[in-house]
């Protein structure tokens, strides 16, 4: 018992749940939204796939804020849309199995089916955009062989699902039909060529917007294993994407981050020193006896994962793909991975470059630690929640919300205004 309070005193003393360091100056804006001629409105979601409680209450509580859109004065031009930033299904994503599999078709329908298929807006049901994670392709510390179909993602989601889209994958040779001949064409191609990135076909007709998605643990894998050419293939697909787009706002997603105060970059506090990596694997009482952390911890240091945004293959990763989001004038990364919602300011070095943020969300499902006094972290929480965005031709409204545990209604942390040179906080009333 003395130890569990100890877990607990420690894990509040080491992180907080709603802070940040954030060294520049944050400019306190209006309390309400004006309405605009047009709108976008689109939530984001990473992390999911636990098929527990927590993800059904995250989607009750997405469920009722789309409903509350009905009496918005905003003119939405589009549908309100969902991004799912990956790990879709814990914890090693589907079997590979044939089409028509049972097993498969159970899995997705209790980690989607039985969770989102019925969220609707003005009686239709909300399009979910979704990415892969590590998760989804079997892959924690080593990858799993006979797991980690994110064909099946591709291919009987989306006939099992109308609202249901899967992105990156796309070949000329293999048509887009969601059945059996698209599943055993898309089984003859090469993986890493087919998950190039790919823009994402958002329903209605409106230039606002253009949102491109990445498989970022493909990416991840084709730097470990230094395939520099097929890499270039993808970089040169997304620089071609944004080089030819002529949008108001460009977001690229993604399911790993280029930077994040979570456990998978944060390094820092007691409470990630004794539960990161194989860290995890010992059971809680050891964690506080120091030898077994100290142990642990050096192994991590000789056999860092490429999960981790310190290891040597993820930073090179950090480093292509931030000098195309700011070559191109992208405005928003967003990812999940770590289990938590963090708004990060990518530029706070260099006030001569267009705005670029970093936002993680990652909490639908899984709530985890974030580190405080980061100097570019401009909001982080804990919170079970989501994220949601609303974009018009001028400004960028970023909302981060999370699950009251004193009464499981849903509470906004967090709002954001951001425009093409400067952002805000959104005064509270």
């Amino acid at each position: 018992m003395f130890l569990k309070k100890m877990n607990i005193i420690l894990l509040a003393f080491s992180f907080s749940a709603c802070s940040s360091g954030y060294h520049g100056a944050i400019k306190k804006c209006c309390k309400e939204q004006t309405i605009a001629d047009t709108v976008v409105t689109f939530y984001a979601l990473g992390d999911w796939g636990t098929a527990d409680s927590n993800q059904h209450i995250v989607a009750q509580l997405l469920r009722q804020e789309i409903s509350g859109l009905d009496s918005n004065e905003l003119n939405r031009v589009v549908p309100p849309f969902v991004l799912g930033l990956g790990d879709n299904i814990y914890p090693n994503g589907l079997p590979k199995n044939p089409w028509g599999d049972e097993m498969v078709e159970k899995i997705l329908k209790r980690t989607f089916g039985d969770v989102y298929d019925s969220i609707e807006y003005k009686n239709e049901k909300v399009m979910f955009h979704i990415v892969a994670g590590n998760h989804d392709h079997a892959e924690k510390f080593r990858l799993d062989p006979d797991w980690g179909d994110v064909i099946h993602q591709e291919t009987t989601a989306e006939s099992l699902f109308t609202n249901y889209k899967y992105y990156p994958m796309k070949t000329g040779r293999v048509k887009d039909t969601n059945d059996f001949s698209e599943f055993e064409g898309l089984k003859l191609e090469n993986l890493n060529l087919i998950t190039q990135p790919e823009k994402i076909a958002i329903k209605g007709d409106t230039n606002l917007i253009s949102i491109f998605a990445l498989d970022t643990q493909i990416l991840l894998k084709l730097y470990n294993f230094n395939y520099d050419s097929t890499l270039k293939k993808h970089w040169d697909q997304l620089e071609d994407l944004l080089r030819t787009d002529n949008s108001t706002w460009k977001i690229v997603i993604g399911h790993h981050p280029i930077k994040t105060y979570g456990w998978h970059g944060g390094k820092s506090g007691l409470m990630q020193w004794l539960w990161a990596g194989p860290r995890n694997n010992l059971p809680w009482w050891l964690r506080f006896i120091p030898i077994f952390p100290i142990i642990a911890s050096t192994i991590d240091k000789f056999h860092k994962g490429v999960q981790d945004t310190d290891n040597k293959f993820n930073m090179k990763f950090q480093n292509d793909l931030l000098r195309i989001l700011k070559k191109h004038k992208v405005i928003i990364y967003l990812s999940g991975h770590d289990h938590n919602q963090q708004f990060i300011n990518l530029n706070l070095q260099n006030a001569n470059v267009s705005q670029l943020f970093q936002v993680v969300s990652g909490s639908s499902a899984k709530s985890e630690p974030v580190s405080k006094n980061k100097k570019d972290l401009i909001f982080a929480d804990k919170s079970l929640g989501f994220t949601r965005f609303d974009l018009t031709k001028d400004e960028i409204w970023i909302e981060f919300f999370g699950l009251n545990l004193e009464n499981g209604s849903l509470k906004s942390l967090k709002k954001f205004k951001i425009t093409k040179n400067d952002f805000f906080e959104i005064e509270t009333k």
